[in-house]
C-alpha cells in the first residue's frame, strides 16, 4: 500500500479515478465529539474531494440499512467510517468497502480474544500478544462493516490452519481481502474490500474540508 498527500484540485482524472481506486481520507479533531456531531459535513468533504460532485452531494442523502450500514441516496460511491480517540477516518471507493482504525494501546487482550474471537483466533492473539490482538479486531470490524452485519455478525475464520492471517474470505459469490495501511507505528489501520481491486490505496492525510462546507 502506497502513502500520498494529493493536494485537492478538481480535475477531470478525479473523475476517472474514482472508477478503480480506493482512497483513506483522515483528519484528527479536537475532540471525538466534534468528529461526531461534524461527522456529515466531514463525509460529503472527503467525497467532494474524492471526486463526487458538489451538486450529487447536495442532493443526496446519506441513509442507513436496517442494520446500520451508511450508504448515499442515489450515488453509485461507497464509503466506510471508523474512529479512534480523536481520529476520523473515511474509506471512500467505487464499491462496497469496510474500514477500522485503531489506536494501539494496552488491554487485556486474552480475555477480550477469549470472550469475542473463536479458538483459531484466540491461539493467534496468544502467540503476537497485543499487535496480533489488533489484527484479528480490526479485521473483524472492516469484515463486519463490509457486510453490514455488525461485530456480533457470522464471520469467517480469520486464521487458517498454519496459525496465520486468512488473507482473503469468501462472502457469497465475492471474495473480499484484507489490506493493512502503514500510517504511524501506533495506529492500526485495516480496510477490506472486493479481490479483484489491485491498485494502491491512497491516504489522504492534507485535505481541507473546510473548503466543501454543505448547508443542510
Amino acid at each position: 500500500m502506497v502513502l500520498m498527500d494529493i493536494p485537492v484540485f478538481w480535475k477531470d482524472w478525479q473523475k476517472k479515478r474514482m472508477k478503480n481506486r480506493f482512497e483513506v481520507f483522515i483528519f484528527n479533531t479536537d475532540s471525538q465529539q466534534h468528529a461526531l456531531k461534524g461527522e456529515r459535513t466531514l463525509l460529503k468533504s472527503a467525497a467532494a474531494c474524492f471526486g463526487v460532485s458538489k451538486e450529487q452531494l447536495d442532493r443526496t442523502a446519506v441513509l442507513a440499512t436496517p442494520k446500520g450500514k451508511p450508504y448515499f441516496e442515489n450515488i453509485d460511491t461507497h464509503f466506510s467510517i471508523s474512529h479512534s480517540g480523536n481520529l476520523w477516518a473515511c474509506l471512500i471507493g467505487p464499491t462496497c468497502c469496510g474500514l477500522d482504525v485503531q489506536y494501539i494501546k494496552p488491554c487485556n487482550f486474552n480475555n477480550i480474544a477469549g470472550r469475542f474471537f473463536s479458538q483459531k483466533e484466540a491461539e493467534y492473539v496468544k502467540q503476537f500478544g497485543l499487535e496480533g490482538f489488533y489484527d484479528i479486531w480490526t479485521r473483524r470490524e472492516a469484515y463486519c462493516k463490509y457486510t453490514g452485519e455488525g461485530f456480533f455478525g457470522d464471520i469467517p475464520e480469520l486464521v487458517d490452519e498454519r496459525g496465520l492471517l486468512n488473507p482473503a474470505l469468501q462472502y457469497g459469490d465475492r471474495i473480499v481481502k484484507f489490506e493493512e495501511l502503514e500510517y504511524r507505528q501506533d495506529l492500526k489501520i485495516t480496510l477490506c474490500i472486493d479481490i479483484k481491486y489491485n491498485e494502491d490505496v491512497i491516504i489522504r492525510r492534507d485535505w481541507r474540508y473546510e473548503d466543501y462546507i454543505f448547508i443542510g
